[in-house]
């Protein structure tokens, strides 16, 4: 019997040094992450969104009635996209009409 119990006490040592390992793994992947959000310029973000919108937005129509759709479109994109918001106005300048 002491065999037994001394053989599953050393298996939920290794059980719970494995849970411990995976649980930094994840740590460091997040702590990577976030620095590597963090260190990403702006300028390649709006890159990235603008490329990414590129196929989805046409320009805004002359019309009154072309305005309301236009709007309703690109929310509709930003939402898709999870454009953060201190970028649309940027994104959103080349499509506007005179």
């Amino acid at each position: 019997m002491t065999e037994e119990k001394a053989h599953e006490l050393k298996l939920r040592e290794i059980e719970s040094q494995e849970r411990l390992k995976q649980a930094k793994l994840r740590l460091e992947e997040e702590k990577w992450a976030t620095e590597r959000a963090e260190k990403e310029p702006l300028v390649m973000l709006a890159k990235r969104y603008g490329d990414a919108m590129r196929a989805s937005v046409t320009p805004m129509g002359p019309s009154m009635i072309d305005v309301v759709l236009f709007f309703r479109h690109i929310d509709a994109i930003f939402d898709r996209f999870k454009v953060p918001p201190h970028l649309q106005a940027a994104l959103l300048q080349p499509y506007l009409n005179d």
